[in-house]
């Protein structure tokens, strides 16, 4: 069905008022209308032939794109660089230093316990303060 038929559609379902079923037919045809829009963006979208208009710029990455792979059949470029030293695989695998975690742990848990006494205490005495005030 086409949009014009779909619109006429619409349009007669708005002036009846007296079926009960108008409304859901409404809201259907108007589903319907936005797949056929987004149908039709979809299909300009494919005809296209160039992306020049939605990509800025694009002849410029184009030039750049084959620039680099021209450096890729270019053995001269392999004379800028010098390698001094391939690399290596550890002998040893890295761990985590145990006692710096514990005394970490430590001095945190203590430092949020010494917070929370101290927020229970000062919650306490702005409770008597406020019980011998009154």
């Amino acid at each position: 069905m086409g949009k014009d038929a779909l619109l006429a559609e619409r349009a007669t379902l708005i002036n009846r008022k007296d079926d009960d079923f108008s409304d859901p037919n409404v809201v259907q045809l108007l589903g319907k209308l936005k797949l056929l829009e987004h149908n039709r963006k979809t299909e300009q979208m494919k005809k296209r032939k160039t992306e020049d208009l939605f990509v800025p710029d694009l002849s410029a990455l184009r030039e750049e794109i084959a620039l680099l792979k021209s450096f890729e059949n270019d053995h001269h470029i392999k004379d800028i660089v010098k390698v001094d030293q391939f690399a290596v695989e550890p002998s040893e695998t890295i761990r985590p230093n145990r006692l710096f975690l514990v005394l970490g742990a430590m001095i945190l848990g203590g430092a949020v316990g010494v917070a929370l006494v101290i927020c229970i205490f000062a919650s306490k005495l702005v409770q008597t303060r406020n019980s011998s005030v009154s």
